[in-house]
């Protein structure tokens, strides 16, 4: 249910929605940072007002960005992509631990769909 607000008696479209953005980092230890650049994060986390929560992880050449792999360094030749929330926790896995299965089944998850 949308509700219309009205000027001079005319509907006008609601106002959209502002997200808290959310960028994860992640430390030495494996302990996520929440950090106020998004240049220097893997993942990023949209709350809405509304309830709604959407996830972006960075990607390269098709697969989600491995900062310990071969592009080590190369995030701003990364783009954001949209990301269902199970990839978005198995990618955060794999950035505290560095265990490449974590990695791996979130690439998988990814691309099924």
């Amino acid at each position: 249910m949308t509700l219309e607000y009205l000027v001079n008696g005319v509907p006008q479209p609601p106002e959209k929605e502002i997200p808290e953005e959310i960028f994860l980092g992640f430390g030495i230890n494996g302990e996520d940072n929440i950090i106020s650049k998004e240049s220097k994060s893997y993942l990023k986390i949209r709350k809405y007002e509304s309830g709604n929560i959407h996830y972006s992880a960075r990607f390269h050449s098709g697969h989600l960005f491995d900062p310990w792999g071969i592009f080590e360094g190369q995030e701003r030749a990364s783009k954001w992509v949209k990301v269902t929330e199970e990839v978005a926790d198995k990618y955060r896995q794999y950035l505290r631990t560095r265990n490449k299965a974590h990695y791996a089944h979130s690439n998988r998850r990814h691309l099924d769909g």
